[in-house]
């Protein structure tokens, strides 16, 4: 196994993550992370999270498998997902249909430079295993807007914006009858991908 490389911690001036988020947007086209506490307003001591420059990843469906990788690897920062076929594999759960888009239920990868936003402080650290992709990060610039092309072509949906609403209302009203406590109500978006190209 390689020798790991401690992440090094750097204090840089405050930026708000969204236009963080937004600049990396335009300019990274690999596998990134961003988690934004949105109720940073009222719970002041949240955090955001930006990773970028994946070092490792692990994509399957086996649990144990994962636990086994993050278990030997302690010191590091892994992000990623579970869906909710996974908790079957810790509860006698019955069995969803089998989905028309084939992808692994668990996804998660760590990486070389990690942004940490305090919002209560106003605080941004950086923690990298190497300067250089700090200074990369840093070296990019928003795009003009002309310049920018939709990622997604003509958008369909499941739903139409009336009928999403009265179902989210409906399930309201189950709700306080009793008939049940929570739900999972989700609405599939479809649409035709679009490589992205840019002017620097």
């Amino acid at each position: 196994m390689p020798k790991q490389v401690v992440m090094k911690r750097q204090k840089i001036a405050w930026q708000n993550p969204l236009e963080i988020a937004h600049k990396i947007s335009q300019n990274y086209q690999e596998n990134w992370v961003f988690l934004y506490s949105a109720l940073h307003q009222e719970k002041p001591n949240s955090k955001s999270y930006i990773a970028l420059f994946e070092n490792q990843k692990y994509r399957g469906n086996n649990f144990e498998e994962l636990q086994k990788i993050i278990k030997n690897d302690v010191k590091e920062i892994w992000f990623g997902g579970l869906s909710y076929e996974v908790a079957n594999q810790f509860e006698n759960l019955p069995k969803t249909p089998q989905s028309f888009i084939d992808i692994e239920n668990i996804f998660f990868s760590k990486f070389d430079l990690i942004l940490e936003f305090d919002h209560k402080k106003q605080q941004l650290v950086a923690l990298h295993r190497n300067k250089f992709f700090l200074d990369k990060l840093l070296e990019y610039k928003f795009l003009v807007e002309k310049h920018q092309l939709p990622i997604v072509e003509k958008i369909a949906s499941n739903f139409s914006d009336k009928s999403y609403k009265f179902s989210i209302n409906s399930l309201r009203e189950m709700i306080s009858a009793g008939d049940f406590f929570q739900a999972n109500l989700t609405r599939k978006f479809f649409g035709k991908f679009q490589k992205k190209s840019f002017t620097k």
